[in-house]
């Protein structure tokens, strides 16, 4: 049942819902049909008057909560640099990647080093980021997260998270009780890359070998896929599609400023 014209009462906030249709109430002509319109009204009256508590939907709002702490962590060149030093243990692979920058940034580097930096940056250091950012927001939240890509089947998990503590948590849309367990695969890149990832990678191999509950985080990328060719992959392996709400190329334009921040 929805309810009229909820408003604030008591103090506390209340949502407000479409009206009540008199639709609803079979009225007739005459003195019965008036009597009926007058006993709906009173009781729309006596909901309006009740001190109700504001009506949430909490996966959504952790959702876009969560997603929203995670692309803190990654639209700027300030926050990848922070997401960088809060990792030393990856400390080889950001050398590596400074050392990339700089040959793509000398205007006298040869073509064959420029064509050799440039998918280190585009495929491996967006893909570890993006990883990182999504398991500090997993360890904020409570999970205790694998530290390395979990081997399961025939494929590694990108993210584990095991839910440890006496109480549910929320994340992503999801609601993942005590002692279960939440996959993440994560993929960072254009339509090409997620369409080829879509048609055999994910399906055949990645999203199968997922313990407990089962996410495909992606960049908005994937929007530019018919989504039923996505629900095809996804459905089959009771996986939830998150889309990040940032583009590939957002992602790689921030990284490649880092240095200069």
């Amino acid at each position: 049942m929805t309810f009229r014209n909820l408003e604030k009462t008591a103090g506390q906030d209340v949502t407000e819902q479409a009206p009540l249709s008199k639709e609803l109430a079979p009225v007739t002509e005459g003195t019965p049909g008036t009597r009926l319109e007058k006993a709906w009204d009173k009781a729309l009256n006596a909901l309006d008057s009740l001190d109700l508590p504001k009506l949430e939907k909490p996966e959504t709002e952790s959702l876009e909560k969560n997603l929203e702490a995670l692309r803190s962590r990654l639209n700027s060149p300030k926050a990848i640099r922070a997401l960088m030093d809060k990792h030393p243990e990856k400390q080889d692979i950001w050398d590596t990647f400074k050392r990339k920058m700089d040959i793509l940034t000398d205007p006298n580097a040869e073509p064959v080093e420029i064509n050799k930096a440039k998918p280190y940056i585009d495929t491996h250091v967006k893909s570890t980021i993006l990883e990182l950012a999504v398991k500090d927001l997993l360890t904020d939240l409570g999970f205790d997260v694998s530290e390395k890509q979990v081997q399961n089947k025939n494929s590694k998990i990108d993210v584990l998270g095991t839910n440890n503590t006496d109480k549910s948590i929320q994340v992503f849309g999801v609601t993942v009780e005590p002692g279960e367990q939440l996959s993440a695969e994560c993929k960072c890149g254009c339509k090409s890359y997620i369409n080829m990832q879509l048609n055999e990678h994910l399906p055949e191999i990645q999203l199968p070998g997922h313990l407990g509950h089962s996410i495909l985080l992606t960049t908005s990328d994937i929007e530019q896929i018919a989504p039923e060719k996505v629900d095809s992959v996804c459905r089959p392996n009771n996986t939830t599609l998150v889309n990040l709400g940032l583009f590939e190329a957002d992602i790689v334009n921030a990284l490649k400023e880092v240095d200069r921040t």
